[in-house]
């Protein structure tokens, strides 16, 4: 009974791993309708002056960078945010991948946000300043599982709902410098609910604590009854899932920062890091799950041998082996001892 229970959680980790990799690896972009600029103007040489910087400039700040280049009217504005539990490799990866992929996605707007990368950071570029302000009248990612919660979906909603509200408002009490909170509740004896939220940090606490709960609003109207899921907006992002996504960022130090890569125009290298990890992963709990799936073949082997020849004891060091005979009249037992020659 325990192994079949083990054997069923193993098969749900392999999934959740798989749709957790597309789900964090997955890039979204918008490219506003505000205006354009041409490809020799003085915007687009500071646009890409200003995006060339954050990969080398977010690590040192914290995960958090905002900057500007130029002057008006070519002035243009630019930002960077890694989630919170990523490591400075990441961080640093990540926004040098999507600097450059913003640029290819949104090659003449004038102003563009980004969410990509895994674990995933933000880059915003604009004409105009941003910093501290809330924006909710733009078109954001809500991504979710494509499988559905099998539980009683009254009960469950309670416990999300709870998970969701105090999740809020831990990440808006956040500091200047980070805004992010990760928490877990638990939904039956062997599963949990795990959410990750956070803002940009130069939002208010209130602004931050309305975002969020705007968009859990969104997200339970659109995506209700999904395995997971969440939503990434240019001032604050939440994902939750049934299985731990995120890093405990309490005990997990932050190495080195690496210099910023430059794409060639193949798979980024965040990308595929992830895939080769994913892959070793994978293969790990497969070979697990046949390991266990032997045993337990092994074991009705035995068991059957037992029913039909009785049970065998063996002492390898005294190179003796006791049989067990079991007559049927009366509670007379035999014993023979056999000697190996």
């Amino acid at each position: 009974m325990i192994e079949q229970m083990g054997f069923r959680i193993l098969l749900l980790l392999i999934s959740y791993t798989i749709i957790g990799i597309g789900l964090g690896a997955a890039g979204w972009q918008y490219c506003y309708e505000t205006g354009n600029f041409t490809a020799n103007s003085t915007y687009a040489r500071n646009r890409n002056l200003i995006l060339s910087s954050l990969a080398s400039n977010v690590v040192k700040n914290g995960g958090f960078y905002t900057a500007n280049a130029g002057q008006d009217p070519g002035k243009v504005y630019g930002r960077a945010l890694c989630r919170g539990d990523a490591s400075a490799e990441d961080c640093s990866r990540c926004v040098s991948s999507s600097s450059q992929d913003i640029m290819v996605q949104c090659p003449n707007q004038k102003e563009a946000y980004m969410w990509a990368g895994t674990p995933p950071c933000m880059v915003r570029y604009a004409d105009h300043s941003f910093v501290g302000k809330l924006e909710m009248d733009v078109p954001v990612n809500k991504f979710y599982n494509e499988d559905i919660i099998t539980s009683n979906l009254t009960e469950f909603d309670q416990i999300w709902q709870r998970l969701m509200d105090s999740t809020e408002k831990k990440a808006s009490m956040g500091s200047s410098r980070l805004k992010f909170a990760t928490q877990e509740e638990n939904l039956t004896r062997f599963q949990t609910i795990y959410a990750l939220m956070q803002c940009t940090p130069d939002l208010s606490q209130n602004d931050c604590y309305f975002c969020l709960r705007r968009y859990v609003a969104e997200y339970q109207n659109c995506c209700f009854g999904k395995q997971g899921g969440g939503v990434k907006s240019p001032n604050c992002m939440l994902r939750w899932d049934l299985y731990p996504f995120y890093k405990d960022i309490s005990v997990a130090p932050l190495p080195s920062p690496l210099a910023p890569t430059k794409d060639s125009g193949g798979i980024a290298a965040g990308t595929l890091v992830t895939i080769v990890v994913s892959i070793i992963i994978f293969v790990v709990l497969v070979a697990f799950a046949c390991f266990i799936l032997r045993k337990r073949k092994q074991k009705q082997i035995r068991s059957n041998q037992e029913r039909r020849y009785g049970k065998f004891i063996v002492f390898s060091s005294l190179g003796t082996v006791k049989y067990d005979l079991q007559v049927t009249k009366g509670d007379f037992e035999e014993k023979y001892d056999f000697f190996s020659l």
